[in-house]
């Protein structure tokens, strides 16, 4: 099992446009007015968001901690289509139009910021609302492990004790200790432990058979539910390169 072995269980700057007024002058009366055209208004250009530091990696298997960015959370960036062809590691998350409403999606890494296994409670490097019909893009820096959980709503699910407790779309970008091999999987078990709601969610990788799901009626395929949390061998595993992964949330099948 891959990931369980590692995960418990744009450019510059744009110049600012200067507007410079065009008059057009008018007679009126024998007397002249000055009528501005009106300029056109444009959207500022994005610029193209960066990573932070990577950080050293630290532990071992199932204890194995790599990059959580420097600043903490800097490793994860939420960024415009646009830029997608300039990141290696990316998550293409889709909710569906027919959709009842907006979901809210929070993103951690594996490790906290005191480097323990702890980044799935609460400390979430990204936190966004993602509507019927859109689709959010998410780029991960080299060496980067951790998780995501959607749910309904404005705000994460949570168990007793903090944890993010919806179904978990599960990550290892480019894993040092792996020799560069990524992998993800789909898992159920923290809701399934905390005896909660289990939301239906895919991720497959582009270019690959490799895939992992669970639909909002139960199927499972190649994920992990709270029955299969020892299983080593499910999700997707893939070889050293670049990844992007399509994720589907509330997914039916």
């Amino acid at each position: 099992m891959l990931l369980k072995t590692l995960i418990p269980a744009l450019m510059a700057n744009t110049a600012a446009a200067h507007a410079h007024g065009h008059f057009h002058r008018q007679n009126v009366q024998s007397s002249s007015t000055i009528v501005p055209v009106p300029t056109p208004s444009t959207s500022p250009i994005p610029n193209k968001p960066q990573f932070g530091g990577v950080t050293p990696p630290s532990g071992t298997g199932v204890d194995y901690c790599g990059n959580r960015g420097d600043p903490y959370g800097s490793n994860i960036l939420v960024i415009d289509e646009q830029f997608v062809p300039d990141f290696n590691f990316v998550t293409q998350m889709t909710l569906p139009a027919d959709t009842d409403e907006s979901w809210n999606v929070v993103v951690w890494n594996k490790c906290g910021t005191d480097g323990g296994i702890n980044g799935f409670f609460g400390e979430w490097v990204q936190n966004f609302t993602i509507q019927p019909g859109e689709t959010k893009y998410i780029a991960f820096d080299v060496d980067t492990q951790g998780g995501w959980g959607a749910a309904p709503g404005s705000s994460p699910i949570l168990d007793n004790s903090g944890s993010c407790a919806s179904t978990w779309g599960e990550f290892d970008f480019n894993n040092t200790e792996n020799a560069g091999h990524s992998g993800f999987d789909v898992s159920a078990i923290q809701a399934q432990n905390a005896g909660l709601s289990v939301q239906g969610m895919s991720i497959s990788a582009v270019g690959t058979d490799e895939s992992s799901s669970i639909t909002n009626s139960g199927v499972v395929n190649n994920a992990y539910t709270a029955s299969e949390a020892s299983n080593p061998s499910l999700g997707g595993h893939l070889d050293p390169g670049n990844v992007t992964l399509n994720c589907t949330l509330n997914y039916s099948g």
